[in-house]
């Protein structure tokens, strides 16, 4: 055996294994959404309804109507994690007034620490899905 073929060889001893996608699967990291918050930024009271899925189940269901917003800013609730950590994916389907729902699939942990998700009626009067980059506060 020359050199070229030894070489060859060698790289694909090292490099076995890490192109197939059960390699990828297994080598990546859970993803946990730790908290929700629902805000309402416009100036009308309105009703927010949210599902969330974790790796297709649904784990969480909420309707809740929330004031519209004043001087002070938007209104809102938090919402503490009541739903599975630490899985594939979530998926998030969020409503405003019954009418059609809006959907973010989340399945990318957080770098740091987990999910903070915002589910928000702007002050124009469109929904939002949105996570935040500094991630919940506890997981």
């Amino acid at each position: 055996m020359d050199r070229r073929e030894l070489l060859g060889v060698g790289i694909g001893l090292v490099t076995a294994g890490c192109l197939s996608p059960e390699a990828d699967a297994e080598a990546e990291d859970p993803v946990t959404i730790g908290a929700m918050r629902l805000r309402n930024g416009h100036g009308e009271s309105h009703e927010i309804a949210v599902d969330l899925q974790a790796d297709g189940e649904t784990v969480f269901t909420t309707t809740r109507t929330l004031d519209g917003a004043d001087d002070e800013g938007a209104t809102g609730v938090d919402i503490a994690r009541d739903w599975p950590a630490e899985v594939d994916q979530y998926t998030v389907e969020a409503a405003i007034d019954g009418g059609g729902p809006e959907t973010v699939v989340f399945d990318e942990p957080h770098p740091e620490t987990c999910h903070l998700v915002t589910v928000a009626v702007t002050p124009d009067e469109f929904l939002e899905i949105l996570y935040s980059g500094n991630g919940a506060e506890t997981c």
